[in-house]
């Protein structure tokens, strides 16, 4: 989803000539660039290429900044320090009106070489946090070794994703904040906002030290991911660890406060043996891209982007569904809009409007080359405080009932006294 057209494309990091050439052997391929592939009905077309900072890791891919186009953080191991790098994706505005599904094939992430210094980077389109220690890679015997991973998703549910990092045996979280906030700036001068990235209005992660005893504990970590219990709209946490001879599964429930409202998104991949009393459901679709604008409390037009299974090498471990946080709102979902590469089909984007907050959507694509007679099931989340909003109305109700009954006794009693004064005296 790097245009922005809903439809989603195609990311491969590479290893190229150290000398900037075309041709060399494998020892000199040393420098990193990640190539950008783009869907046009449903094929793929080379599009760009940008220069990436040797010892670049893993990738993962979040709307960071909320402007509805998907940002890319990546993990850099660099002269004996380690950084989340975060390369914001520069194209028009996402919306233009009601349509925000349209295609900026000018979009554009910052190249920078290969051997520059990250802690010496000052861009409006890349911040660069560093990290405490070297997080680097952790082999677990001849077995497999563990790669650091960067796992998306918003936590708080605020409406920006936050970052879960596994790296050197440990899981850590941290928050998604605005460069420039008193948040960042509580974190000192290690949070990568330079003056550029935060004049741009970039954001940046800084570690969560409340309600995270429990995740800090655990050891000898090979995973971690956000996962949802009982669809009860946050993000738990999965943690996954080996000690060297058994592997243990650690499920934490997410028990912070957030009022706030959230909204989940899938599509399927519509696999149908086209039975009469079943349904197109499939398995879940990788790379189905979600789009949806609401308004928050200020009445500012909000946008933004989700790719379902965006990573799926080495461990990603992501869920099959797209999860948003919404903050506080008083908005339905304006409009939604889901994306999926089908070949012979320009546009193969479905849009539905006026969702309601607090709801998980599945699309079925079917029929595939007929968009706009996708299916589409919709499945309300009840709110935690339903039990005390119910009781708050039928109290007020009661309370509402007292007066009303009283002014009602007391006008027949009128009426009643009125008629015995008018009713004829016979003698």
């Amino acid at each position: 989803h790097g245009d922005g057209d809903c439809v989603p494309d195609l990311f491969v990091p590479t290893a190229v000539c150290a000398d900037g050439s075309s041709t060399c052997s494998a020892e000199q391929r040393t420098a990193r660039a990640f190539e950008f592939w783009l869907t046009n009905a449903g094929k793929l077309t080379y599009s760009k290429s940008v220069s990436a900072l040797a010892g670049t890791g893993t990738v993962s891919w979040a709307d960071v900044d909320g402007d509805g186009d998907m940002d890319m953080v990546t993990l850099v191991d660099h002269n004996s320090a380690a950084y989340v790098v975060i390369l914001y994706n520069v194209q028009k505005s996402a919306c233009s009106g009601e349509e925000c599904c349209r295609s900026d094939p000018d979009f554009t992430f910052t190249s920078i070489p290969s051997d520059t210094d990250p802690a010496t980077i000052d861009m409006d389109g890349v911040v660069v946090r560093k990290l405490p220690g070297r997080p680097g890679l952790e082999q677990w015997g001849a077995a497999f070794t563990v790669l650091p991973w960067a796992h998306m998703g918003d936590y708080n549910i605020d409406g920006y994703d936050d970052l879960l990092l596994t790296a050197g045996g440990n899981t850590t979280l941290w928050r998604n904040v605005a460069c420039g906030s008193d948040d960042a700036n509580e974190a000192g001068s290690d949070t990568g906002c330079g003056s550029a990235a935060t004049a741009a209005g970039r954001r940046t992660f800084v570690l969560e030290t409340s309600g995270v005893e429990s995740l800090y504990s655990i050891r000898s970590v090979t995973g971690g991911f956000f996962f949802t219990f009982g669809n009860e709209g946050t993000q738990d946490i999965v943690v996954v660890s080996f000690n060297g001879t058994a592997t243990r599964l650690h499920g934490l429930l997410n028990c912070y406060f957030n009022d706030a409202f959230f909204f989940r998104g899938a599509s399927t991949n519509a696999a149908w043996d086209g039975g009469k009393d079943t349904k197109p459901y499939g398995a879940a679709l990788p790379g189905a891209t979600i789009k949806f604008t609401w308004s928050d409390l200020d009445s500012n037009k909000r946008v933004l982007t989700g790719v379902q299974l965006a990573v799926t090498q080495q461990t990603s471990m992501a869920p099959p569904y797209s999860f948003f946080g919404l903050g506080r709102t008083n908005s339905y979902i304006d409009s939604f809009w889901v994306g999926a590469s089908v070949s012979g089909v320009q546009e193969a984007v479905y849009n539905q409007l006026g969702l309601i907050p607090n709801a998980r959507v599945i699309v079925l694509p079917w029929p595939f080359q007929k968009p706009n007679e996708w299916l589409l099931e919709l499945y309300i989340s009840p709110s935690a405080v339903t039990i005390a909003v119910a009781a708050s109305v039928a109290g007020s109700l009661l309370l509402l009932a007292i007066p009303i009954l009283y002014l009602h006794y007391k006008e027949r009693q009128a009426d009643k006294a009125e008629r015995s004064a008018m009713a004829p005296i016979a003698f």
